[in-house]
């Protein structure tokens, strides 16, 4: 889950800062994500720093909390509660680790947290409802040249209902990156291809993006390269691929979600609708388009009296190989 979880704590880091003007209040922060079929997470709890400070997670941490988290029956109340344990420095951990995430079920978290101004309790609710399994009926080809199509394909099981459409996230690993050294070259910084067996190179969209040249490995990029080995799609939803006459759907896998050639990893996640909101809203804030500075909104949160986000998942997972053409 590198990928997603590195996704989500840019979004974290966001509310973690506040960015108006105006009052400051130093709301808390929650970050706690369900995964179907893993243990109950931990639950990460801090406070809102100013935007012109520097963040430090020992001093943001938020202590001294009683956290619960709930399974919630089909009529809404609480069918089965988990207290949460202390566990370190802003951080909450459930007391029973075999208890696992259930698909397709609503939990409810209720926090009671010292307030800000060190009197009396602020209290933080939130909930959220697991997407189903991801059942994924056919894996990305085990190989694949490099611009065949429109990327490697995939086929799963669509798991909307009446109530909800679901909401995929596609995100790529590779798993033998080669590496790239810092050097010094005419008194500038450039990063310069190790060549290492075993290891593969840079697709060419990114030798043009990261601005490298030279031969293939031994590459020296104006870029450091090192965050390409991970890439993701943006939230794809039922419009956005093939439904077969089976009712599955066949996904194609963007060749620029791939950084580098060789093996990878493939994960398909089915988001619940915090994540969803909460990733749409924070693409906008990397990447605003048209939108004006004045214009782009505050990362989406579920949380009730305070910020962050409660969410849930599923995934499955493949793997492919990316062969130079």
């Amino acid at each position: 889950m590198r990928v997603l979880f590195g996704l989500l704590l840019g979004a974290a880091l966001l509310v973690a800062c506040d960015t108006t003007e105006g009052t400051f209040v130093p709301y808390p922060v929650v970050e706690a994500v369900l995964e179907t079929g893993q243990p109950l997470p931990p639950v990460r709890l801090s406070r809102l720093g100013r935007f012109r400070d520097v963040y430090d997670d020992t001093t943001a941490a938020l202590d001294g909390a009683t956290v619960e988290m709930a399974l919630l029956g089909a009529d809404g109340a609480d069918e089965q509660v988990w207290s949460f344990v202390p566990a370190g420095i802003g951080l909450y951990t459930p007391p029973d680790p075999a208890v696992t995430v259930l698909p397709g079920q609503t939990y409810r978290l209720r926090i009671l947290a010292p307030a800000a101004s060190g009197v009396g309790l602020d209290t933080l609710t939130a909930q959220t409802t697991v997407p189903v399994e991801v059942e994924l009926l056919e894996p990305p080809p085990a190989e694949i040249t490099y611009g065949e199509g429109n990327g490697p394909p995939l086929r799963i099981a669509r798991s909307s209902t009446e109530a909800r459409r679901s909401v995929y996230l596609l995100a790529s690993e590779s798993l033998a990156p080669d590496e790239f050294e810092r050097v010094e070259i005419d008194g500038e910084r450039r990063f310069r291809q190790r060549g290492l067996p075993g290891r593969y190179g840079l697709v060419p969209f990114l030798v043009t993006v990261l601005g490298c040249e030279g031969p293939s490995g031994a590459l020296v990029c104006d870029i450091d390269p090192g965050g390409a080995a991970t890439g993701r799609t943006p939230l794809l939803n039922e419009d956005n691929y093939d439904v077969l006459p089976d009712g599955s759907a066949r996904v194609p896998i963007p060749y620029v979600t791939f950084g580098f050639f060789g093996p990878q990893e493939v994960t398909v996640y089915s988001l619940d609708d915090a994540l969803v909101a909460y990733v749409e809203t924070q693409t906008l804030q990397f990447a605003p388009t048209t939108i004006s500075p004045g214009e782009i909104p505050n990362v989406t949160t579920n949380i009730r009296g305070g910020l962050g986000v409660f969410g849930s998942l599923s995934r499955a997972v493949g793997q492919t190989f990316i062969r130079e053409p």
